[in-house]
């Protein structure tokens, strides 16, 4: 199966993961996208979590923090199957057996000059905020990098001090799990190069 393109930032299943200070710009589909395993699973035409579960047993995105981002000329035409806005964030809790509750997540600080956009599945229909810190606080929003004289970032903006890389290509074709881990490595290559 393909990835459908157009996502900047497509976070799946995933925890403790920062996307802080960054310009996403020109994608079709959403800017940035934090949804819980079952429930991208559950949108693609790929085998449900009964039948491909989450390799850790954990499908809920938890403790991410996406703050402080700027969003130009996304979400212009996503797929049918996926809400408009420069943020998505979907938990729908599609498995019983691996819930999705998206413990203390944090979205603050994003802006979009044109109207900022987003869309929620909490029952509020707002964005997640209990996980958000105080100015006081060690993960507070960075600076930008300084620039050497090349003008090439001395550090990355995107920030993935927890991310795991993935060290070899997937083994089994086919497996959601193992796609969802070349889509984040895909992310992190394009959006870094994007913003080189």
């Amino acid at each position: 199966a393909a990835l459908i393109p157009g996502f900047g930032v497509f976070l799946v299943g995933v925890s403790d993961h920062f996307v802080r200070g960054n310009t996403i710009q020109n994608n079709t589909a959403a800017g940035i996208v934090v949804a819980g395993f079952c429930t991208a699973v559950s949108l693609s035409p790929l085998p449900d979590c009964s039948q491909e579960p989450p390799i850790t047993g954990e499908a809920s995105a938890d403790r991410n923090k996406v703050s402080d981002n700027v969003f130009i000329d996304n979400a212009a035409s996503p797929p049918e199957f996926l809400p408009q806005g420069d943020i998505v964030y979907l938990q729908l809790n599609p498995s019983l057996d691996y819930p999705e509750v998206g413990d203390e997540n944090c979205f603050e600080g994003n802006t979009d000059p044109g109207g900022f956009t987003f869309f929620s599945s909490n029952a509020d229909g707002k964005l997640p905020t209990g996980g958000c810190l105080t100015s006081g606080d060690s993960l507070a929003p960075r600076p930008t990098p300084d620039l050497e004289t090349t003008g090439v970032p001395t550090s990355s903006p995107l920030n993935l001090e927890s991310t795991v890389m993935p060290t070899e290509e997937p083994t089994s074709s086919g497996a959601f799990t193992d796609m969802l881990c070349m889509v984040t490595w895909t992310v992190v290559i394009v959006s870094t190069v994007q913003l080189l």
